[in-house]
């Protein structure tokens, strides 16, 4: 039922096959006929097929040099956008695997932009994180925000790092959030509904464990932010073996802060990135 409504089939795909699903549903494009996406650098690799020319925003959009560009548009964040439809993509999970979610809905109030934070309702009554990675709408190209009253159609947003479940997305309102409510969301998330950001790559992924909703533990490459590292060391112990291995598997893998500068240093003396990186990026 979710996936019935045209805007949603057609963001489910790739832009070619968006492009099919709208000409088949009778519903008109703009002449561009492609998701408006973010380009922040950790947007770019969840989503690379969508690089419309936006200007990079850093190496990550919570705790990497955006921090200070993000926090200045924190009391503009304000909005609310009313979900009724939802569809959750693992796009090629065997191969060139990325995960996002589009939801579908109204804007009621405020401005929606590139990269805010929003916060999702969930069927338990909790609060999901995401950020907005692209927008689309019938018949008009929203560009990179949208506002209340803009359009008389339904809204599609799509939002990743981390993408909710569609199972867990509730019929109801959606709002912005300030950084640091998102960064206390995340925190909540991994302590108490873990599986939202450890999981692994759907029906057809062969349980290969989802990279693009854990990114964000880190504040860059394989460098583990200090407030979620105590919180993985604890979930060594969860009853869900997937998720104790995935948290072990994710410490294992994961440097301090100076051995990563010192790779750094390598990578700029050599010209080129070291062994561990390479297979850090892989994963």
């Amino acid at each position: 039922m979710l996936a019935s409504h045209p805007l949603a089939r057609a963001l489910a795909g790739s832009p070619t096959s968006m492009m099919r699903s709208f000409a088949a549903s009778g519903i008109g494009m703009s002449s561009r006929c492609k998701l408006r996406v973010a380009q922040a650098d950790e947007l770019a690799v969840l989503v690379p097929e969508f690089r419309l020319g936006a200007q990079p925003l850093g190496r990550n959009p919570v705790f990497g040099p955006n921090r200070r560009r993000l926090a200045a548009r924190e009391t503009t964040m304000a909005f609310e956008f009313q979900v009724i439809q939802s569809v959750e993509v693992f796009r090629d999970p065997i191969g060139h695997y990325r995960h996002w979610t589009i939801v579908v809905g109204n804007l009621i109030a405020g401005t929606m932009h590139l990269h805010d934070p929003i916060c999702i309702p969930a069927v338990d009554g909790t609060k999901m994180c995401a950020r907005i990675g692209g927008f689309e709408a019938f018949r008009k190209d929203p560009g990179s925000q949208v506002s209340a009253g803009q359009l008389s159609d339904p809204l599609g947003v799509m939002v990743c790092s981390p993408a909710p479940g569609q199972r867990e997305i509730a019929v109801g309102m959606a709002t912005g959030s300030s950084p640091a409510e998102f960064h206390e969301l995340i925190a909540w998330t991994l302590r108490h509904k873990p599986a939202r950001l450890i999981h692994d790559r759907g029906p057809d992924g062969l349980g290969l464990p989802c990279p693009d909703c854990t990114r964000l533990l880190f504040t860059v490459g394989p460098v583990l932010h200090a407030d979620f590292e105590l919180t993985l060391r604890d979930l060594r112990r969860h009853p869900d073996p997937t998720i104790a291995g995935r948290a072990q598997d994710i410490i294992s893998k994961s440097m301090s802060e100076a051995d990563y500068n010192q790779l750094e240093e390598q990578q700029k003396a050599t010209g080129r990135k070291p062994s561990v990186w390479k297979f850090w990026k892989r994963k």
